[in-house]
């Protein structure tokens, strides 16, 4: 899931997950908009370089919904550094 260092950034509120896809912009650079973390700072076309069976380098990742996000945040942090308690997650 990573190729390096990375930072990690948990994000609450209503709709958190649908805001940051907004702010990163599309997942194929190609298709994001300027003003976006990918149409700025992300380069290639990663389906072209799918399709040619090549690896694709992503700059920034969002969870597609709080389910998601609730599963990357344990595979990316040590579960014994957070608890989930009534469905939320809180660090211990």
């Amino acid at each position: 899931m990573t190729s390096g260092q990375i930072v990690i950034l948990i994000l609450e509120g209503k709709n958190a997950a649908t805001k940051a896809r907004k702010i990163a912009g599309p997942t194929n650079p190609k298709e994001a908009p300027k003003g976006t973390i990918r149409g700025d700072f992300a380069k290639g076309d990663m389906k072209k370089l799918y399709q040619q069976g090549k690896v694709t380098q992503n700059i920034i990742h969002t969870s597609e919904n709080e389910k998601e996000a609730k599963e990357e945040i344990k595979i990316l942090l040590k579960e014994e550094k957070i608890e989930l308690k009534g469905g939320e997650m809180k660090w211990k």
